[in-house]
């Protein structure tokens, strides 16, 4: 069987998921950065307040939720995974109680 067949990827695929995954990745801090450093101007545009903290706040929770909850969806989500593990790993016992 070939590698095709096998679903293996080849050198130029891996290559290209590469590239894409770091051309993704400088995009997303970019956008990040870019929003960052415009969020006095919008909060006041869009929030205007008296409380100029409450309005840069407001503004950047729509950002840092989203980071926050990926954050904590990883870290449940690598427990769950590693409780798999353990379950999976774990002797089996037979009808008779000896372990198979």
């Amino acid at each position: 069987m070939t590698s095709a067949a096998l679903g293996v990827a080849g050198k130029s695929s891996r290559r290209e998921a590469v590239v894409a995954g770091v051309i993704g990745n400088v995009l997303e801090w970019y956008d990040f950065a870019v929003y960052g450093y415009f969020v006095p101007v919008i909060s006041q545009l869009f929030f205007p307040d008296q409380n100029e903290y409450k309005s840069l706040l407001t503004t950047l929770a729509p950002r840092v939720s989203p980071a926050f909850a990926k954050a904590t969806a990883r870290q449940a989500q690598t427990r769950l995974q590693r409780q798999h593990e353990r379950l999976a790993n774990f002797p089996k016992r037979n009808p008779l109680g000896s372990f198979s």
